[in-house]
């Protein structure tokens, strides 16, 4: 019951907020206004585009692959941004703390909410991970999932080929 603020910019955030919204005040905290894609084009969606061009096969070590990687991820479809002109949803700049159920924004200002749902993604942690030569940098060396290291390997990374 009450208000729920969604922290975070992605699709999580976006997807949580618009289905949220229909039965409670819903207010959306973005540090930046998400970049979108539609979901659909010419009447295809966006999957059946990118399966048909490929790009979820562009090798992240291909110069358009780090390319990609360098660009911050977007949300698919419009209806948030929709939802916000309408003002079903309402946004507030990034939070910046938070004391109990009250919030502190970036913009200086507070308020209450009876539940917070952070959909702020994750960072990769691998510190937990103590093998010579997996890493360079604190980033992991490998090439498509395969360490350099004999019989390691890795799931998940983004945009992992």
């Amino acid at each position: 019951e009450g208000p729920v603020l969604v922290v975070g910019n992605g699709n999580s955030a976006s997807q949580i907020a618009l289905e949220l919204y229909t039965t409670h005040a819903v207010t959306v905290s973005l540090r930046k206004t998400p970049r979108t894609l539609a979901q659909k084009s010419f009447g295809k969606s966006f999957y059946f585009w990118g399966e048909l061009f490929g790009t979820h096969r562009i090798p992240p070590r291909s110069w358009l692959g780090k390319l990609l990687l360098q660009e911050r991820d977007f949300v698919v479809g419009k209806e948030l941004i929709r939802a916000l002109e309408r003002r079903q949803i309402a946004q507030k700049p990034g939070v910046v703390g938070t004391n109990g159920s009250e919030v502190l924004f970036a913009d200086g200002t507070f308020a209450t909410y009876s539940s917070v749902i952070w959909a702020t993604g994750f960072s990769p942690d691998y510190s937990w991970i103590h093998i010579p030569n997996a890493f360079e940098k604190g980033r992991l060396k490998e090439r498509e999932g395969v360490s350099v290291v004999p019989g390691l390997f890795f799931l998940g990374i983004r945009n992992q080929v």
